[in-house]
């Protein structure tokens, strides 16, 4: 399955940035995933994905949680 970001986030912290990512599958014509994506820039990640008739509101939800839940800095869209 490929992704396509759709939005990026960072925060710089103290001792990394971190990152948060939205995605959107983009290769298969009949899919319905989105994906959030969350951790340290070039460093591990964590993910969920979510389908269904209401994917897309339900992966922006979970990418707002994980802006408030992330507190290490001021989160600003890059992309």
């Amino acid at each position: 399955m490929g992704w396509q970001v759709v939005e990026r986030w960072e925060a710089n912290g103290e001792i990394a940035v971190w990152c948060l990512w939205l995605k959107q599958v983009v290769d298969e014509p009949f899919s319905t995933a989105w994906r959030v994506e969350w951790g340290e820039l070039g460093g591990y990640r964590r993910g969920v994905s979510f389908t269904g008739n209401d994917r897309e509101q339900l992966a922006r939800e979970e990418l707002q949680r994980r802006k408030e839940q992330f507190t290490y800095g001021v989160w600003r869209q890059v992309a």
